[in-house]
């Protein structure tokens, strides 16, 4: 479902594809994700779930099941760990091979695959989803992300929406999946505030999707009046190459934990990654980006619980200071050295601000 997880599944496309080239590699997806596959070449076809109604899904359902029954697929991977919506798939598409993950003991899902593969929350979703093809098995791994090498074709020639270098790309978003991942908009205010006082040649680009656009707005309402002529909103005005080719030219890019955050470490920019709910450690992350994890008791929750202990209240991120994220992205633009190891705080916080403990589950 997820942006940031197709791309950290793009090791074992390519993987996949170097394996066992004559073979078609189909790739089941929402409709919401389609241009991003269709940046990916190592991709043969594109399946997609329209669920943006019910006639349209169970329209989409019924082309699926026509697919399946057409195709008489070999080997069929579910890359969810989350959804037995894709339990149900699996079990429709009439695989001779079924392969796909499990967490707990969980008997609904092993009645259906040939072989499940444990979800180690340990290391990065990309060598979980590698230890899949391992299972094939795959002779050869391919582990760096997909690099995107076509989005350096024509990119001068973009029109950036009166966008000139330089330039730094924030991201103030996560997907509704975990909104917990914000850093929250009175924090990217002040730090935009901050840096356009350091940086004067500095525009400030502000990125997102159509649904997160009066969001970036409270972002841009709290900036101060004398910089916001160097503020350009680009929320839902570009496509996903576009985006992409965008991330190419900045300086540099500011973040939380999302699927525009992995893009960026498929592209090998610098990047400054804020993680609170989610561990660092389970994603492969680029050489350039740096990464600020608050590591507090309850973290990382995203892989273990539906709903987060906290409530909403996430801790993790309120305690990452402006200034510290301030410091991190003042070294980076000075060509000062800056640890590429992630920084943590070292020993998890145990209480919150109010010196309550952490990791309670609270009703609201």
């Amino acid at each position: 479902m997820g942006m940031g997880s197709i791309i950290q599944s793009t090791p074992l496309l390519q993987t996949l594809k170097m394996n066992f080239p004559n073979a078609e590699l189909v790739f089941i997806t929402s409709a919401s994700n389609k241009k991003l596959l269709e940046e990916i070449h190592v991709v043969d076809s594109i399946w997609l779930i329209r669920d943006d109604g019910f006639l349209s899904l169970i329209s989409s359902m019924m082309k699926l099941l026509r697919n399946f029954f057409n195709k008489r697929i070999d080997i069929y991977l579910d890359l969810e760990v989350y959804s037995y919506f894709s339990t149900v798939l699996t079990a429709m598409s009439h695989a001779r091979k079924k392969f796909g993950l499990y967490r707990l003991n969980d008997r609904i899902r092993s009645g259906v695959y040939g072989e499940l593969m444990y979800y180690s929350s340990r290391v990065p979703v990309s060598e979980v989803y590698l230890q899949m093809s391992r299972s094939i098995p795959a002779e050869k791994n391919i582990e760096m992300l997909y690099p995107f090498p076509q989005l350096h074709n024509g990119v001068d020639g973009l029109n950036l929406h009166g966008i000139q270098s330089p330039f730094i790309v924030v991201n103030v978003n996560a997907s509704e999946l975990r909104v917990e991942r914000r850093w929250g908009t009175d924090n990217f205010s002040s730090l935009i505030n901050q840096l356009a006082e350091k940086f004067p040649d500095h525009t400030f680009v502000l990125s997102g999707v159509k649904n997160e656009s009066s969001y970036v707005n409270e972002v841009i309402r709290q900036i101060q009046p004398t910089h916001r002529h160097r503020i350009i909103d680009v929320s839902s005005k570009l496509s996903i190459k576009e985006f992409m080719q965008l991330l190419s030219r900045c300086d540099l890019m500011i973040t939380n934990d999302s699927g525009p955050m992995h893009l960026a470490f498929a592209l090998n920019i610098r990047v400054v990654a804020l993680f609170g709910p989610c561990s660092p450690e389970q994603y492969k992350i680029s050489e350039k980006a740096v990464v600020i994890y608050q590591n507090v008791y309850c973290s990382p929750c995203v892989h273990l619980f539906l709903k987060p202990p906290c409530g909403g209240d996430n801790q993790c991120m309120k305690k990452i200071s402006v200034e510290r994220v301030r410091v991190t992205v003042e070294n980076l633009l000075s060509g000062s050295n800056t640890s590429k190891e992630f920084m943590s705080n070292g020993h998890p916080d145990f209480i919150d601000t109010q010196g309550r403990p952490l990791g309670i589950m609270r009703r609201n």
